[in-house]
């Protein structure tokens, strides 16, 4: 968990041509979400998503007998952190606000955070992955 965020960084330095883009959850953020100023400190050019579900969703769905104050965590306004850390950063409540902002942002050449406010109500897309990553292994 939370390893996205510095991984995004070290790829923007390989690949200082190309748009990073890394999406990550708040639980995740709360890890690694100080890394924001290193991309900011060196003009990384990442788009950062963040979705915001007040709660460490993998947890929760992997665990589901687990008690659900285990797995909460307060509604961070993940927005206000990155413009503190020099991020611009903006948030949305829809995919409709998400469509609208995203060509504007892809366009830019610097880090960006975007927070995506969600329920916690919809799995992570884990037993997805697991499944096409045997079907369709990266290497």
């Amino acid at each position: 968990m939370g390893w996205s965020i510095p991984a995004g960084i070290g790829t923007s330095f390989a690949a200082p041509d190309r748009k990073c883009m890394v999406i990550t959850g708040d639980g995740c953020m709360l890890m690694q979400g100080m890394e924001l100023s290193t991309a900011s400190k060196y003009h990384r050019n990442i788009l950062f998503i963040v979705f915001n579900n007040a709660s460490y969703a993998a947890s929760y769905f992997n665990n589901k007998d687990n008690r659900a104050d285990l797995t909460k965590i307060p509604n961070y306004d993940w927005c206000q952190l990155a413009k503190g850390l020099g991020v611009n950063s903006f948030c949305v409540n829809s995919p409709e606000q998400l469509q609208e902002c995203l060509a504007g942002i892809m366009q830019q050449n610097a880090p960006f955070l975007i927070e995506i406010k969600c329920d916690s109500q919809h799995a992570t897309p884990n037993k997805e992955y697991n499944g096409r990553i045997k079907t369709l292994p990266l290497v």
